[in-house]
């Protein structure tokens, strides 16, 4: 049996935001790249944060499939994965219930 896109997306969501401690901080990152393309130093200086900090939360997103990036150097732009922009309403809802 397959299991549709959205549930695993949903899930991923949930293991990469809800069950960890740096959930909330990946949480507002996805919310800033809902609105544009930000890359790691822009990140760091929106979040108030460590550019380390910002860097090891883009990786963890993009592990999961959630966001991607323009390329392979430094100051490359980060965006939400085409899945992930095709389902943002499970982020809002997500956001909604914190």
């Amino acid at each position: 049996m397959l299991i549709p896109t959205r549930n695993v997306l949903r899930r991923t969501i949930m293991l990469s935001i809800a069950a960890t401690r740096g959930g909330p901080m990946r949480l507002q990152i996805l919310t800033l790249l809902e609105k544009m393309p930000y890359n790691i130093n822009e990140l760091a200086s929106a979040l108030n944060i460590d550019y380390k900090t910002a860097q090891h939360h883009i990786r963890v997103l993009q592990k999961s499939g959630l966001v991607v990036s323009a390329g392979e150097k430094y100051g490359n732009d980060y965006e939400l994965s085409t899945l992930m922009k095709e389902h943002i309403d499970i982020l809002t809802n997500l956001g909604k219930s914190r």
